[in-house]
């Protein structure tokens, strides 16, 4: 199995694993993923927010002016009348009164154990609420048992199919709300739980959750439910939640009941009226009449700041206030039924389709490409968000793109590893390491047969059957050979030669490949009269040594040939075959014939420079030839 298969395998089982993966849509949404999210949000910018929302604002001015919180339970209920009278539409309040009012003067009378008639806070509160249009806020209990009662009844719920089968909305376990007298006396209430405990900021909020085999309302919801007068709400769904509607207002939620909040912007988006200033009537009832009141904090000190994709430090209330801007505006922000398709079919493009056609370029040209696909799915992904609302996960297609690469670029750079051992391995005993190291450096050698023009060299020790004779013992033999060829493989070597093979005692080697070599006959053929020149010498030496000489013919000739790897799968070398080869080979057997040590063609002679003289020695029609050919001895001037 080749290397780009075991790579298409893997990229196949990382396209199964991811897709897998992304099929989980109870974790659709993960911290990377919403990271981007929140980028794709400051990049766009702030939207208008509803001038149908004012948040009455527990800020720091207010407990300068009023002093320290909790407040007495009468300034609530004095800030209530005030909003009431102004002809506020509906009123939520982001507090809860759990525990009776420690400022009340009917709990200093009994702490006092002081009879009479005093004033109690509490009492009063539960009367304002009473003839106020009042949502109280409490939180849901899904850790310990801390039961109470809820503190209205459950909402009536109409649902596609037996609400039984519908397991995905959360379900709490306890609940902490305001004291009886209070909780009871509200026109209403909602929980203000979040549900995002673990997320880098919230992003979404819970619109139903069930509780002691009822369903209840948040907070911001259940001020638009009684705002349009409906006693139900419808669910929609299948195996998992897909959405609610409220009269004729359609909500698309997640399995958890869960709405994408789309922020407007950084806190204090909204409007902002001070607490104390509503507390003393020094406000314009425009800014309240007929609209959503929200009641909470944006003091430091009382600890209710969440983190969202805009501010880091954004007052909570807010939080309340962009859901019912986005049900009242219908901008919601969602993901479709079939978005777990889409995203396969992204991951698929990007690790067997990408994956595929990466492997067959170059590793540069892969990631220019894989930005430019990355930033086409940024972008679609930020024009489906804003333009449409819709919501893709788009953690996974950009980690299938990321392993891919990776991959790509193990498996590429295995395979630049595989094949510079290779290379090493066939040229490091044919040609010198210089040549090794340029074919590494420069070229990507293809080893598949290609047409080149060759200068082709071979050379043949005469009488070497007598002379094997006259030694009459193979260790001299074989060392005999080895002192020869030595010298004569390092000679053509350190002129750009390379080495084909050794066949017994003759020497065939080549010019002008595996690299390009300018001026390819006359480095081969001054190699050949410098091999006849160190043959002198070494002749001297093998006298002395083993009582013989050597003499030897040369053969060359210049033409086209077929080079590259050749052979079959486990036995191959990189070699040259084609006519040329032959001609070559009958030109160094003419030599005895005509008493020469080297002869070269016509078509060598012909590339040759002035510093060599070349003298015509014959035309003569060699075997395997129908045509004469011409051939010249050789030397310098």
């Amino acid at each position: 199995m080749n290397n780009k298969s075991i790579f298409l395998i893997i990229v196949f089982f990382i396209f199964l694993l991811l897709s897998t993966l992304s099929l989980n849509i109870y974790t659709m949404v993960d911290p990377f993923s919403k990271s981007i999210q929140a980028q794709m949000f400051k990049y766009h910018g702030t939207s208008k927010a509803s001038d149908e929302i004012t948040i009455v604002d527990i800020d720091t001015r207010s407990l300068h002016e009023l002093g320290q919180w909790p407040f007495p339970r009468d300034y609530m209920g004095k800030v209530l009348e005030n909003l009431t009278a102004a002809g506020a539409g509906i009123i939520g309040i982001d507090v809860v009164f759990s525990s009776p009012d420690r400022l009340s003067p009917k709990t200093f009378a009994a702490r006092l154990n002081l009879e009479g008639d005093f004033f109690d806070s509490d009492a009063y509160l539960a009367e304002v609420l009473s003839r106020t249009p009042t949502i109280l806020g409490y939180f849901f209990d899904f850790e310990k048992n801390n039961y109470q009662s809820a503190p209205f009844l459950p909402i009536e719920i109409i649902a596609d199919k037996p609400l039984d089968s519908l397991d995905s909305i959360p379900e709490a376990i306890g609940v902490d709300r305001s004291i009886d007298i209070i909780s009871s006396a509200a026109y209403s209430s909602g929980f203000f739980n979040v549900l995002e405990h673990t997320a880098i900021y919230i992003s979404k909020m819970p619109l139903i959750i069930k509780f002691d085999k009822g369903y209840y309302t948040s907070l911001a919801f259940e001020m638009l439910r009684i705002a349009y007068g409906s006693s139900s709400v419808h669910l929609h769904y299948d195996d998992v939640l897909k959405g609610v509607e409220l009269g004729d207002l359609s909500i698309p939620t997640d399995a958890f009941s869960r709405i994408n909040l789309n922020y407007r912007g950084e806190g204090f988006t909204y409007k902002y009226l001070s607490f104390v200033d509503v507390y003393n009537n020094d406000f314009n009832s425009s800014d309240i009449e007929g609209k959503f009141i929200l009641i909470g904090t944006s003091d430091y000190g009382l600890n209710d700041r969440v983190n969202t994709l805009y501010d880091s430090q954004m007052p909570g209330v807010e939080v309340h206030a962009t859901v019912i801007d986005n049900i009242l505006n219908q901008d919601f922000l969602y993901t479709p039924e079939n978005a777990h398709v889409i995203v396969i079919l992204v991951i698929f493009a990007f690790t067997l389709l990408f994956g595929f056609f990466f492997y067959r370029v170059s590793l540069l040209f892969s990631f220019l490409s894989a930005l430019i696909f990355l930033s086409i799915l940024v972008y679609m992904t930020y024009f489906s968000m804003f333009e449409y609302g819709i919501i893709f996960d788009i953690f996974y297609p950009i980690i299938s793109l990321f392993f891919t690469l990776l991959f790509l670029s193990l498996s590429k750079f295995y395979d630049e590893n595989q094949q510079k051992s290779l290379i090493r391995d066939k040229f490091s005993k044919k040609v010198s390491s210089a040549v090794v190291d340029d074919i590494l450096k420069n070229s990507a050698l293809n080893f598949e047969g290609v047409d080149r023009e060759l200068t082709i060299f071979f050379s043949d020790i005469r009488g070497f059957t007598p002379l094997s004779e006259k030694l009459n013992d193979s260790k001299k033999l074989i060392k005999l050979l080895n002192r020869y060829m030595e010298p004569m493989i390092d000679d053509i070597i350190e002129h750009k030669g390379t080495v084909d093979k050794l066949i017994g005692d003759a020497v065939m080697a080549y010019w002008n490949a595996p690299t390009r070599c300018e001026n390819h006959a006359e480095f081969a053929v001054s190699s050949a009269l410098s091999q006849l020149e160190k043959l002198v010498e070494l002749n001297i030496e093998l006298k002395k040594e083993f009582d013989v000489t050597i003499k030897i013919g040369i053969g060359i000739h210049t033409g086209d040939c077929v080079v590259g790897e050749m052979g079959s799968h486990d036995r191959s070398d990189y070699t040259i075959i084609g006519d040329n080869v032959n001609l070559a080979s009958r030109i160094e057997g003419l030599c005895k014939n005509y008493d020469q040590t080297l002869l070269i063609s016509k078509s060598t002679k012909d590339l040759l420079g002035d510093e060599y003289l070349a003298t015509k020695i014959d035309s003569v029609v060699v075997k395997g030839k129908s045509e004469a050919v011409d051939i010249y001895s050789v030397k310098r001037r």
